[in-house]
């Protein structure tokens, strides 16, 4: 069961992020350069060929993916050009595993995301997932600390510290 909820719990945080697509700053800013270069639509084709051979629009693109939309879903304010994140607070995503376990997640204004796992025997499981320092930390109903996951190592540690899940 203690694997089943694990799954859930990484399935359910693998949704939550897809869901913020971010801004896209940097690729914005390399079209925005795009369009200033000329008036000329010809010679605006010309350099939107030539950066998209070069490639500086998909190392726009992948930075904005990986790097800058990552930023501006934990701190809730994209990097680039300091606006806030597209998504908002109480925004939901759901999902179903194929045994019928349902999973919930719910973007806090604090930017931490409750999730809620129904299982399909009819258990159900809660979690808030924070980042404090550099953590990702775990926190059940009552806001007790339940388990992190330390950002750099990838080291799971349960409530004590001390034993790894």
């Amino acid at each position: 069961m203690r694997a089943t909820f694990i799954a859930l719990l990484l399935a359910c945080l693998t949704l939550s992020s897809t869901a913020c697509i971010g801004r896209m700053a940097i690729s914005g800013k390399v079209m925005e350069f795009n369009l200033s270069v000329s008036e000329d639509k010809w010679a605006r084709e010309i350099v939107f060929l030539a950066l998209y051979v070069i490639p500086v629009y998909e190392f726009a693109g992948l930075a904005d993916l990986i790097v800058v939309n990552s930023i501006e879903f934990w701190t809730g304010t994209n990097p680039v050009n300091g606006e806030p994140r597209l998504a908002s607070a109480g925004d939901q995503n759901y999902g179903v595993t194929a045994d019928g376990s349902e999973a919930i997640s719910t973007l806090r204004k604090d930017g931490s995301i409750d999730i809620e796992i129904r299982s399909a025997d009819g258990g159900a499981y809660f979690v808030n997932v924070s980042r404090e320092n550099g953590v990702v930390v775990g926190r059940d109903a009552d806001g007790r600390r339940i388990a992190s996951v330390d950002s750099t190592t990838g080291e799971i540690r349960s409530l004590e510290g001390t034993e790894e899940l």
